[in-house]
């Protein structure tokens, strides 16, 4: 078992993130494409940070020209800066977001098995995509990527 990451380092960066950043990780030879989509204190993590990662995938950094809630490779993530400090994300570009860019409602399960908005507030179901409650590092991010490719994964 491997001690670093599946994702690439790529290009390191302190700018401030903005709700509509667009940017890559890098897995394997091809890129793949994410969005910022709220920042701020989700679910009571303070300066959190709500992510989707899409299926859409390329050899170069060229934003393609739609990516849609509908094309979610995992369920969206609530994680930190510290994935952009360290160069696994680097933003490519920013678009301000759509209301067709943003699901209607976001859901992630808790460990006790309950269903949350990324608000905090509890759901009185799923609502697929579910996505996991809390705040999710390198090593969930990496796990779920490789899972979700086929790859093997990095950590155990």
């Amino acid at each position: 078992m491997e001690d670093r990451p599946n994702l690439k380092v790529l290009k390191p960066s302190r700018k401030w993130l903005k709700e509509g950043d667009i940017f890559v990780l890098q897995p394997d030879d091809q890129y793949l494409f994410g969005r910022v989509i709220k920042i701020g204190t989700l679910g009571g993590f303070t300066n959190s940070v709500l992510i989707y990662i899409f299926r859409s995938r390329s050899a170069s950094k060229e934003v393609p020209s739609r990516l849609s809630p509908d094309n979610l490779l995992i369920p969206p993530i609530i994680t930190t800066r510290w994935l952009w400090s360290r160069g696994y994300f680097e933003t490519v570009a920013q678009i301000p977001l759509e209301l067709r860019d943003v699901l209607k409602q976001h859901c992630f399960r808790s460990t006790r098995g309950r269903y949350y908005g990324e608000e905090g507030k509890e759901l009185p179901g799923p609502v697929e995509p579910v996505g996991a409650w809390g705040v999710t590092t390198i090593r969930g991010i990496d796990n779920k990527i490789s899972d979700a490719l086929g790859m093997p994964r990095a950590f155990d």
